[in-house]
């Protein structure tokens, strides 16, 4: 197709100091248009400009508190690979079921030993890498698991019981609680966990719910 059917310019809207501007990416850009022959030097400098010079304050303020905390000496030691897995962790999502189950804590009347945490902690055994990444993200917000284990999250990994307003007719039935899925509230590392009776319930559930890109508040 024909580019100019676009109606681009050599010119970008801009957020700045909570207003917008305008950012030229050539001298004069805003009255150049964008045509087949210059489309590829259009290209270039709009990328120039998103990847670098439009966050380029940003990343220098975050580097220089990165070398307050790190000296740039250490850092050098590795190459990106090996930084990336020494601050975010293994790529892979795995993690030690035991480790996480060691440091997590219950409320709203869960314990260790109520038979829905054994449920759950089966279930989480059984997992494969992947689902235990997704897993992870849908409580945490992180997919991976602290470098130094779970000891070191903060806030600690949390089981919670969810209430329901049942009447004494669905209570007996157990009829409500079988229905309702996991939600997460990640700023709190807290995982709200129905009363589910059956283990493939609360597998099929539990899966559902950290497939589906939900979190916060679902229910």
């Amino acid at each position: 197709g024909d580019v100019t059917d676009l109606c681009l310019d050599f010119s970008v809207s801009a957020d700045e100091l909570g207003g917008s501007g305008l950012h030229e990416l050539v001298p004069g850009g805003k009255n150049l248009d964008v045509s087949n022959a210059n489309r590829i030097q259009y290209i270039h400098l709009m990328a120039d400009y998103r990847l670098n010079k439009s966050i380029k304050a940003q990343c220098e303020a975050f580097l220089r508190g990165f070398q307050d905390v790190v000296s740039v000496e250490w850092i050098r030691f590795f190459n990106p690979t090996e930084l990336q897995i020494l601050i975010s962790g293994e790529r892979s999502g795995d993690f030690d079921v035991e480790d996480l189950k060691k440091h997590t804590a219950y409320s709203g009347g869960y314990s260790a030993s109520d038979s829905v945490c054994k449920k759950f902690w089966k279930v989480v055994g059984e997992m494969d890498p992947h689902q235990k990444s997704l897993l992870l993200k849908f409580v945490t917000s992180c997919p991976r698991a602290p470098l130094l284990g779970f000891a070191n999250l903060q806030p600690p990994f949390v089981i919670h019981k969810v209430r329901s307003n049942r009447s004494v007719m669905e209570n007996f039935l157990r009829l409500k609680e079988e229905d309702r899925l996991p939600s997460a509230s990640t700023c709190m590392n807290l995982l709200k966990l129905p009363e589910y009776f059956k283990t493939s319930t609360l597998r099929e559930k539990l899966l559902y719910a950290i497939s589906s890109n939900t979190g916060f508040e679902l229910s």
